[in-house]
């Protein structure tokens, strides 16, 4: 629970929350509540030559990592528009999943010898619909899929109680590398 002082002080300063049925989505500046947000824990722990964000919502952690980082190749992608004047590559308005089939089709279903699908050294997975969590995320398929287009990290946010449905990621190759608790959330990161 984030403490009361804390949520005083980032009002005083002119914070800015987006709720949606109880559940908060972003933050404006990005740094307020700085370690006490799942957002501030889903910055990678280096500068990124390309990322993918699923679920860029109000892009709190892109903004955080272009604090952290400077400017990024960040391709985001979210059901609606982002009011975000800062996306430095792409911003696409569709449906994740159908993002990931389409990037990754010709490379699931055929052998090609040049391959043209997109490749990310870092992806956030911070896909939800209200309080609970897309549940494509934890399809075989889709872990497959996230690992053509993965070369480094991956970084997924989901329900604590959850964790144990992101097993196939493991048994898809990827590695284990952290996890933070967050209230009633993980965010949960994995190397290729």
């Amino acid at each position: 629970m984030i403490p009361k002082l804390v949520i005083l002080e980032s009002e005083k300063a002119n914070a800015r929350y987006l709720y949606n049925n109880g559940v908060l989505h972003s933050v404006f500046p990005a740094e307020t509540l700085f370690g006490f947000t799942v957002w501030s824990h889903m910055v990678p722990p280096f500068k990124p030559e390309q990322t993918l964000i699923l679920g860029y919502g109000g892009g709190t952690v892109a903004e955080l990592m272009r604090k952290v980082w400077g400017p990024c190749k960040i391709t985001g992608v979210d059901t609606e528009r982002s009011e975000d004047r800062y996306v430095e590559y792409r911003m696409k308005i569709m449906d994740a999943k159908a993002f990931v089939w389409e990037s990754t089709a010709d490379g699931f279903f055929k052998n090609k010898l040049i391959n043209t699908n997109p490749k990310y050294d870092y992806i956030c997975i911070d896909l939800w619909n209200g309080d609970k969590v897309a549940e494509f995320i934890y399809d075989v398929e889709f872990v497959v899929r996230i690992k053509e287009m993965a070369t480094k990290l991956v970084c997924i946010n989901v329900l604590t109680k959850e964790v144990p449905r992101l097993r196939p990621y493991y048994d898809y190759g990827f590695n284990f590398c952290r996890t933070v608790p967050i209230e009633a959330n993980s965010v949960i990161w994995w190397s290729v």
